[in-house]
């Protein structure tokens, strides 16, 4: 380590425990870490099954999700004297915890519908994708949905021609998949 006024064309060291304290003193403990990473796979599990369900583009999805991160990070940001929580730690709580949940809690209210409706289609062709089928529907139909178009391989019928979709429209306007029957 160099002291002060020592001049040398070999790079200063930062002192450990120094690097230590300021480490401690903007980042999550340990325990904090845990339920974090333990709520983050809870919530992303929630969010997968509700965003299956939904019919939103994955790019309308993504934008959203960004805006809410980007609301969090603002809220943490401008709180931070409040929260007593540094920088680095509102980050986290924001991409592990806010975002995500804010998100997941956006696609179950739009869930929460009453009148249902069925649409019809012809199955134009069946592609045999890993452990499920993805079908191709007349006209196209849904092609960007491509989430509502697979099947288990053990549920596909030898010959059905049809696929009945039983959709309700969300609260916030989106189309919520309800049932998925081939005939």
């Amino acid at each position: 380590m160099l002291k002060k006024g020592i001049t040398s064309s070999e790079p200063t060291f930062i002192d450990k425990p120094a690097v230590r304290s300021w480490l401690s003193k903007y980042s999550l403990e340990e325990r904090g870490g845990y339920i974090l990473a333990i709520l983050f796979l809870v919530v992303c599990s929630w969010t997968l099954y509700l965003f299956k369900l939904t019919l939103i583009s994955v790019f309308e999805a993504s934008k959203l999700f960004v805006g809410l991160g980007l609301l969090g990070f603002s809220l943490a940001f401008i709180l931070k004297k409040v929260l007593n929580i540094g920088l680095l730690d509102g980050l986290y709580y924001n991409v592990f915890c806010f975002a995500p949940l804010a998100f997941a809690l956006i696609l179950w209210f739009n869930q929460t519908c009453t009148e249902t409706y069925t649409e019809n289609y012809k199955v134009i062709k069946y592609n045999l994708h890993g452990s499920s089928y993805a079908f191709d529907l007349e006209d196209e139909a849904y092609k960007e949905f491509w989430r509502i178009r697979n099947i288990q391989i053990e549920s596909r019928p030898t010959r059905s021609a049809h696929v009945e979709f039983t959709f309700c429209d969300g609260r916030l306007g989106y189309k919520v998949l309800k049932d998925c029957r081939l005939y």
